[in-house]
């Protein structure tokens, strides 16, 4: 089977995780002059309530711009990261296959699909964490290509896992606030570990954000699934990003969850000017 491709105003990726809900899934099971093939229903999606709710186009024509001869037919005025012919192979399968889209700033965009779509492989190679077999990742005009997930993050790209990624025996402040000094490090402070006077209200702020101030001195591994997966995301506002990359937030989370977990979300981003791609199973969210 071929990888992912493809584009929704939403987004199209393929790699062996993630589930797609029904309703608005498209099967683009075709080949377009240039492109990959895009498997397993997978979708690309840009919020019609984001920065750019003019944008929005069908998935199918989104897939035709996405990997055009002589690259990617997007807008480049005021894109944030490009996603350029990106290939990622594991032996003799391909995850992704020449998955070209373009994120602008302030928007949310949405990545979309089914268990072994790609989407969290995806991620991975945005991140640094995989190199891609082919194509570039652009991120506010620098290539990121070859660059290690620590150097790509202090360029401003956050991301938090699939599965819950946390530090399980300190406590729920101590875990936000080594994301907070490791930002302040980069910036030159590099001071005592427990002498950055403005990084406590900070970690204070972020945590009364997600309702965890009061569970603060706790360790982190004693709070709920829905809790744990709010101080995930809390470590990787921390680091301060311009681009926030959130890997299935709402996973395990019950339906009122989901929602209460959405709106926030949707709050931070918007109150933060910050930009949000997102990998989601469930169209809903």
């Amino acid at each position: 089977m071929d990888g992912l491709r493809g584009v929704h105003h939403h987004g199209h990726d393929r790699r062996p995780r993630d589930a797609d809900g029904a309703g608005h899934r498209r099967r683009l099971l075709h080949r377009a002059p240039g492109e990959g093939l895009l498997v397993r229903g997978l979708v690309l999606h840009r919020d019609r309530r984001g920065a750019h709710p003019d944008r929005a186009v069908h998935a199918e024509g989104a897939a035709r711009l996405a990997a055009a001869p002589g690259g990617p037919a997007v807008a480049r005025d005021g894109v944030i990261l490009e996603v350029q012919g990106v290939s990622r192979h594991f032996g003799a399968l391909a995850a992704l296959a020449q998955v070209s889209f373009a994120v602008r700033a302030g928007e949310v965009f949405s990545v979309i699909g089914p268990n072994g779509a790609g989407k969290s492989t995806l991620f991975n190679v945005i991140s640094g964490l995989y190199p891609p077999t082919a194509g570039r990742v652009v991120f506010q005009g620098r290539d990121l290509v070859g660059l290690e997930p620590e150097v790509v993050n202090r360029l401003g790209l956050a991301k938090t896992f699939q599965i819950t990624n946390i530090f399980p025996e300190i406590s729920v402040f101590e875990n936000v606030r080594v994301a907070a000094q490791s930002r302040a490090a980069v910036a030159g402070r590099l001071a005592s570990l427990w002498r950055l006077p403005d990084v406590e209200p900070a970690v204070l702020d972020l945590l009364g954000t997600f309702g965890l101030a009061g569970r603060r001195e706790e360790a982190a591994e004693n709070l709920s699934h829905g809790e744990q997966r709010y101080l995930e995301i809390c470590l990787a506002l921390a680091t301060g990003p311009t681009l926030l990359m959130l890997d299935e937030p709402t996973a395990g989370m019950t339906p009122g969850e989901t929602r209460d977990a959405t709106a926030l979300i949707r709050k931070i981003v918007k109150e933060r000017g910050l930009t949000l791609l997102l990998i989601e199973h469930d169209m809903g969210v």
